[in-house]
């Protein structure tokens, strides 16, 4: 047997034009779900404790996880046109989510901290 040979003429295969696109809005779709149904429980557990941060912090995220499923969306024709994967928009909207992220979990540890301590004050 024989090893394939290297041919100086190859190129690298070019990636996969049509799922990558399909791929990446699924994936944003996804995500902007799941914020969603958290900003929810978040929302809602603020409104029913009389939290006035959390309620903020869970309406904030209900805008982020609106804008989230619209940049998908446009993420997706982008990347369904262009050839560049990664672009300064993109690299911002990460930052964006994980900040999101953080403040969601942080309204959460918030409630959990609160409610520990009026059961044991």
């Amino acid at each position: 047997m024989s090893k394939p040979s290297l041919n100086a003429n190859t190129s690298k295969p070019s990636r996969d034009p049509g799922l990558q696109p399909e791929r990446t809005g699924l994936a944003w779709s996804r995500t902007a779900f799941v914020v969603l149904i958290n900003a929810v429980l978040i929302a809602r557990s603020g409104l029913t404790h009389h939290e006035l941060i959390v309620t903020a912090a869970g309406f904030l995220m209900l805008a982020a996880a609106a804008a989230m499923y619209v940049y998908g969306s446009v993420r997706t024709h982008h990347l369904a046109r262009l050839d560049i994967p990664v672009t300064p928009s993109s690299v911002t909207a990460m930052r964006l989510l994980t900040a999101l992220v953080i403040l969601g979990s942080g309204a959460a540890l918030y409630m959990a901290i609160g409610a520990l301590a009026v059961r044991f004050l």
